[in-house]
């Protein structure tokens, strides 16, 4: 068994040796972690399909393509991120000037989720190592097969003093929190992140959290019904709706309403059934008998107008959709995670943003999705409705740039991470006066009714 404490004290004796500070030793690891995990993608492929049937393109899609992206993005521009910046100081500090230095939290803790084990975990990992950080990763037990390749990755390609996985569950997450790091970042449900907020707050840490939440859809009578519904089913059913920012319920205006079930139920068959009417054998399943325990409990049979059926020896759950949902339905009081989807009848943006404003106790979603033709109604949910992140006219893919911020806000999380931010999460930035030997007297006692005049003149 692991030895945490010891492990992580070799990581403060490795960091304070000063390598990581070092812009062509970062690069050099990066370089050398990135040709690795290419070296073993096929294996990583494998070990999603083991873990939850996750199919091959969409494994590369949503995980693996998303990382290599993240990794080229800081080999790319971390000289540029690295090098301190001029700050002009304005008159007070006249006459100096300053610079803006970016330096290295120390040692980090990145706890990973299960439902992306390899992306969620790997995409802070790379900026944690350009910003010049230890990483402690503890990926999720839930995911076995993917957490094993990449703990075989990683102590194929880094000294664990530097970088080092800690597998294990809820006892080695225990030992983990009660110990000193310098930074965390979380990624996991609203439960586990309180607890992980508190543990934090006893050693006064800073810390980023990527919960998650019920995230609404709007979708107006205006809308592109095809591409709208394309885009939809695939967003929501993606990974079986194992998806922090997946669309959790639907709300559409009535007068497209009957259309637009019917218009999904077809887009369902396209993408996840055979000609003969089985089920593809590519959509993934739940994540374990737990969690579909959970899933299958928040069904109303009586509401269920497509799907339902299930295969609980392979945790299966085929695309279901509920119709007539309304707030007190069972539904409703959980973010679902999982290939359900609630469909409720709107007169207009109006009303949705009301009942937006109740789900799961008002708390503010991690994402939001709204399908409009009218720029208008796009604007008036975008400031009315505070949430995370989203897209006007498609799902998900807010997730897929380096170049936004992706965090959630309230209940669905604290801080941003992607591209320049993710550096910027696991970076402190040391500001810095440079002061020139010309000295300025009126700042210095004794203060006199004619020095402040004189500087209510000058500030």
């Amino acid at each position: 068994m692991q030895n945490i404490p010891k492990t992580v004290e070799n990581m403060r004796e490795y960091f304070n040796t000063g390598k990581t500070k070092d812009v062509d030793f970062r690069l050099h690891y990066l370089r050398k972690w990135l040709a690795a995990l290419k070296a073993h993608e096929e294996e990583f492929m494998e070990a999603m399909k083991a873990d939850f049937n996750k199919p091959r393109f969409e494994s590369y899609a949503t995980e693996i393509s998303l990382v290599y992206a993240e990794i080229r993005n800081k080999i790319k521009n971390l000289r540029k991120w690295m090098r301190p910046k001029r700050k002009f100081l304005g008159l007070s500090s006249f006459p100096s000037h300053g610079k803006e230095i970016p330096e290295p939290y120390g040692v980090v803790l990145v706890m990973a989720p299960w439902n992306y084990p390899y992306m969620l975990t790997l995409s802070p990992v790379a900026g944690a190592l350009a910003a010049g950080n230890c990483v402690l990763i503890k990926p999720s037990n839930r995911s076995p097969h993917t957490t094993d390749v990449i703990k075989k990755v990683c102590d194929e390609v880094f000294d664990p003093a530097y970088v080092s996985v800690v597998l294990g569950g809820h006892e080695e997450n225990t030992e983990l929190l009660n110990l000193q790091f310098d930074f965390i970042f979380f990624t996991g449900g609203v439960t586990v992140g309180k607890i992980v907020l508190k543990k934090a707050a006893d050693h006064l840490c800073p810390c980023i959290l990527e919960l998650g939440g019920k995230s609404p859809v709007f979708i107006s009578k205006d809308c592109n019904l095809t591409t709208t519904v394309r885009r939809l089913i695939w967003g929501k059913y993606t990974n079986a709706g194992q998806t922090c920012v997946a669309p959790d319920y639907v709300m559409v205006e009535e007068e497209i309403h009957d259309q637009f079930i019917e218009a999904c139920k077809k887009q369902i068959k396209e993408f996840y059934f055979l000609e003969d009417g089985r089920i593809s054998p590519d959509f993934p399943y739940l994540i374990n008998k737990g969690h579909y325990a959970k899933v299958t409990s928040l069904i109303d049979e009586e509401k269920v107008v497509f799907g339902g059926e299930r295969e609980e020896d392979k945790r299966l759950l085929y695309p279901t959709i509920e119709d007539n949902v309304n707030l007190d339905d069972k539904i409703m009081s959980d973010e679902i995670f999982g290939p359900v989807m609630p469909v409720i009848r709107i007169k207009n943006f109006e009303e949705g943003l009301a009942l937006a404003r109740k789900v799961n106790g008002g708390a503010k979603p991690l994402a939001c999705y709204i399908f409009t033709q009218d720029k208008n109604k796009a604007d008036y949910i975008l400031k009315e409705l505070s949430f995370g992140g989203g897209c006007v006219n498609d799902t998900l893919m807010h997730v897929a740039t380096e170049h936004l911020p992706f965090g959630g806000v309230g209940l669905s999380g604290m801080g941003c991470y992607h591209g320049k931010r993710t550096f910027d999460a696991f970076t402190h930035y040391k500001g810095i006066v440079y002061k020139h030997n010309m000295d300025i007297k009126l700042r210095y006692p004794k203060y006199t009714e004619k020095k402040l005049k004189l500087l209510k003149k000058l500030l």
